[in-house]
């Protein structure tokens, strides 16, 4: 059997799969770390794919392709219905890039804040003056995230606070804030078509709604009720 592990990996991956491998003769792995070596491939039975891509005519030129896992969430880089035709499986592997789209987030999100890309373009300019920015507003979606007054970093830095101290996950909170607007918009569209009518009544004769509400409450208000519990509990047995 031969796996060909094609794109460019961390070190450290590469160790991973080293060890995975080791111990088995009947599996060659082959690195393919460049575009060259990628077209000059003609046959394997499975493909690790990172990078590069497989178009229609690359699917068929491997003969012998019985899967490609892609390492990542999507399929964009793989001709799905060409490798299907040829019955050759087609993988990924969500959450493999969740770190590192985390981190970037908070990287954007620092940068915005304090204005790294705008100062890095005024030095590479020849300029520096630390308050050629200070005036300026930042919006996102709509909604000013970095403000004239920098009072963004300090509820930025709240947010953060409270999510790590009550062991909140930050990817709803931040999909949140970014659909806000959209929210907001429906919310006052609600408003209008309930004529009158309370706004929670409107939303119950909605199946749809009902569902979201539901959904809502499960995932917002029963866990705060559960950790409220919880910690009644630990002080009436403290």
């Amino acid at each position: 059997m031969k796996v060909a592990i094609v794109g460019t990996y961390p070190a450290e991956t590469y160790k991973k799969f080293e060890e995975h491998f080791a111990g088995n003769p009947e599996i060659e792995v082959v690195e393919i770390d460049t575009q060259e070596k990628f077209d000059a491939l003609t046959g394997a039975d499975a493909i690790i794919l990172r990078i590069f891509k497989m178009p229609k005519e690359v699917v068929a030129r491997i003969k012998g392709l019985k899967m490609i896992m892609r390492w990542g969430a999507g399929f964009d880089s793989v001709d799905v219905e060409e490798a299907g035709k040829h019955g050759i499986r087609v993988c990924n592997t969500p959450g493999a890039n969740a770190y590192a789209v985390a981190e970037l987030t908070v990287a954007l999100m620092l940068a915005v804040g304090r204005k790294l890309i705008c100062h890095d373009r005024s030095i590479h300019q020849g300029e520096w003056n630390k308050n050629t920015f200070l005036n300026q507003t930042r919006t996102l979606n709509n909604k000013v995230v970095v403000s004239a007054e920098g009072t963004s970093d300090v509820w930025i830095g709240l947010i953060g606070y409270l999510c790590r101290k009550l062991d909140l996950p930050t990817a709803p909170i931040i999909l949140g804030m970014l659909l806000e607007a959209t929210g907001e918009s429906g919310f006052k569209n609600a408003i209008l078509m309930s004529k009158g009518q309370p706004v929670i009544l409107y939303y119950l004769q909605r199946p749809a709604s009902l569902v979201l509400l539901v959904l809502i409450f499960l995932t917002v208000v029963v866990p705060i009720i559960s950790m409220a519990m919880k910690a009644v509990k630990s002080r009436k047995t403290a």
